[in-house]
């Protein structure tokens, strides 16, 4: 079994190293473009949806960021989950 799916950087250009064929060079600058077309989109999609936020939801996503171990991404998705009013 493996220990971890993931691979540092450096593993990964090593594992580069030698002979590329033209299409795959070709085949890998095409993915490698793909890659940051998207990474682009999903960034100004994050700001857009950042941007519309009530100051409410912007409060609350705040104070969970707070909380050890709860980072802004996990904030959002648990105000996302539960609302922002959680009066019983």
């Amino acid at each position: 079994m493996h220990r971890s799916l993931k691979s540092t950087a450096d593993e990964l250009f090593r594992s580069l190293e030698g002979y590329m064929t033209p299409i795959q060079r070709e085949f890998f600058a095409h993915v490698m473009s793909i890659i940051r077309e998207q990474t682009a989109q999903i960034e100004k999609t994050d700001a857009l949806i950042k941007r519309s936020l009530s100051d409410n939801y912007k409060a609350a996503v705040a104070a969970l960021d707070t909380i050890p171990g709860i980072g802004e991404i996990s904030a959002e998705q648990i105000v996302a989950e539960t609302g922002i009013d959680i009066a019983l």
